[in-house]
């Protein structure tokens, strides 16, 4: 009797299987049925799947957007390496923003008083911009870069036809001395002011003219080309003391100007009035004649103790240019 009772529950599973599975392709089941057969385990699960579709669009844009700066990055690294920009800008961009700054552009001019100079009156006189006479890097870390007296003799001028008078009162108060500190000093004059010429004559230029350095030196300073070859030999014969103005002659103390380029193979410590008979016993006088006169050996031997005459002098030319030449091998000069 108990297994009658069993018998026809046992298939029921089946029989409910079957007709959930006709009921998903034909009729579906009412929602509160649903729910009781799928258990309370499979809504989560529903829920979990359309996270991870939503979480997954943003991750494929990650990967795109990673891929694509790998070859941005691939492509750079394959081209030449730029190079490094030079930090000078052109003077027209450098000068375009002056006026952000300096809106009065004469205020420093009038509060120094040192310039009777305004740049409304350049411009107006057809000056174009401020690169016509500020340098590029006119403002660094440490100082301002002025225009200098070159940069404004590049207009003026003392020399009759130039673009611009270049008097002292035109651009300076009459009660400047325009002069710099450098030539107050007491040796300026008789020792400074050579080596200076020497060093920078332009900057002499700016407001000497020639005949200031003739009037002195008897001299075109700075020398003209080709001067160091023939003309400076003949000049010196014509004036022998004209050179030593600014290349000093030390017969007494030390090499002079003229040993550093005639003679260097002397020695040091020996000036070329006392080697020069040596060179002439070794070498002959032929080499000297080649370049000086009869008036170079009477500068220096018509004084002293031989005080040779004319005719004296005279006769030891003759005998040194009739003397045999030394060997090849003699001692050089």
């Amino acid at each position: 009797m108990d297994e009658e009772a069993f018998e026809p529950v046992e298939p029921e599973p089946e029989g409910r299987g079957g007709d959930e599975a006709s009921s998903d392709v034909h009729t579906p089941l009412p929602p509160e049925e649903a729910m009781a057969e799928e258990g309370p385990e499979e809504a989560p699960a529903l829920r979990g799947r359309h996270w991870g579709s939503a979480m997954a669009v943003p991750a494929v844009l990650l990967i795109v957007v990673m891929l694509l700066a790998i070859g941005m990055l691939r492509r750079e690294e394959g081209r030449a390496p730029r190079p490094t920009p030079v930090p000078v800008t052109p003077a027209a961009t450098t000068f375009l923003f002056c006026s952000d700054c300096h809106a009065d552009l004469d205020r420093s001019l009038r509060e120094h008083a040192v310039l009777r100079f305004t740049h409304e009156r350049h411009f107006a006189i057809g000056v174009s911009d401020c690169a016509v006479c500020h340098v590029a890097n006119t403002h660094e870390p440490d100082r301002t870069n002025r225009p200098t007296m070159v940069t404004c003799f590049q207009c003026h001028s003392l020399e009759e036809g130039g673009r611009a008078p270049g008097t002292c009162t035109l651009c300076h108060p009459k009660d400047l001395d325009p002069s710099p500190r450098t030539h107050r000093a007491a040796d300026w004059l008789p020792v400074r002011h050579g080596d200076a010429a020497l060093a920078d004559p332009f900057v002499c230029a700016t407001c000497h003219q020639q005949r200031s350095c003739r009037s002195c030196h008897g001299l075109e300073l700075p020398h003209p080309s080709g001067f160091d070859e023939r003309p400076h030999a003949e000049r010196f014969f014509e004036d022998p003391a004209l050179g030593d103005r600014c290349h000093p002659r030390a017969p007494l103390v030390g090499r002079d100007a003229c040993d550093r380029c005639h003679h260097p193979q002397g020695p040091e410590a020996s000036t070329w009035i006392d080697w020069h008979p040596e060179v002439v016993r070794n070498r002959g006088a032929a080499t000297c004649f080649r370049c000086h006169a009869d008036q170079t050996c009477r500068t220096c031997h018509r004084q002293g103790p031989e005080r040779f005459t004319d005719d004296d002098l005279a006769a030891d030319r003759a005998l040194l240019l009739a003397s045999p030449q030394p060997s090849a091998g003699a001692e050089g000069g």
